[in-house]
């Protein structure tokens, strides 16, 4: 849990709105909001860096600006870290590595879900729900801040960009661990 209220802002709260890498949702229990927090962290394990979905903030108005409110301590306790991170991955393929924080703004409590990146390939959806496609790779669109299924070929190449260099790294990296293993060994003796 932290301690400082300057963490809100830290997180990202002081950009005003929702971005590709920052979502927010309402002050509900995990229950509640479960399947948009899990079509949102699909998108976010596609990312560059990941994101962030941070419960707790309501958007007011017709511009919907985002405003501070907070969870009741009951609503905040229902985002265990293992009921969380165990759901996400029911939808999730391959896993998704989340973090679940909770931490306090004044007298509220805020949670912030932080999705990394896929770690090898990029993550698709195994299981359909509302509002949530089997099949589909969702991303976060440079165009509006939302979760969506991939809606443009740049936006699908840079995915799959990503995965390719993580691809060519983990290649280079097993061939400079095979090198080592060579070293020190007579060219005779040596085995292809």
């Amino acid at each position: 849990m932290f301690s400082d209220s300057a963490t809100l802002t830290s997180l990202g709260f002081h950009m005003g709105s929702e971005s590709r890498k920052l979502e927010y949702k309402e002050c509900l229990p995990w229950k509640a909001l479960r399947l948009k927090i899990t079509k949102a962290a699909l998108a976010m394990a596609n990312l560059e860096d990941g994101g962030r979905i941070m419960v707790g903030v309501k958007e007011v108005g017709d511009a919907k600006k985002p405003t501070p409110v907070g969870l009741s301590e009951e609503d905040t306790n229902t985002y265990d870290k293992d009921t969380v991170t165990e759901f996400l991955n029911e939808y999730a393929d391959p896993y998704i590595d989340a973090d679940v924080d909770v931490f306090p703004y004044g007298a509220k409590h805020f949670v912030v879900i932080s999705v990394s990146e896929f770690a090898d390939v990029p993550v698709i959806c195994k299981k359909g729900s509302k509002g949530i496609t089997r099949g589909q790779m969702y991303v976060r669109p440079r165009r509006k801040a939302e979760s969506v299924p991939v809606p443009t070929a740049a936006e699908f190449r840079e995915v799959l960009d990503r995965a390719i260099d993580k691809g060519i790294l983990r290649q280079l990296g097993r061939l400079k661990s095979y090198e080592r293993g060579r070293e020190g060994v007579p060219e005779g003796e040596r085995k292809s």
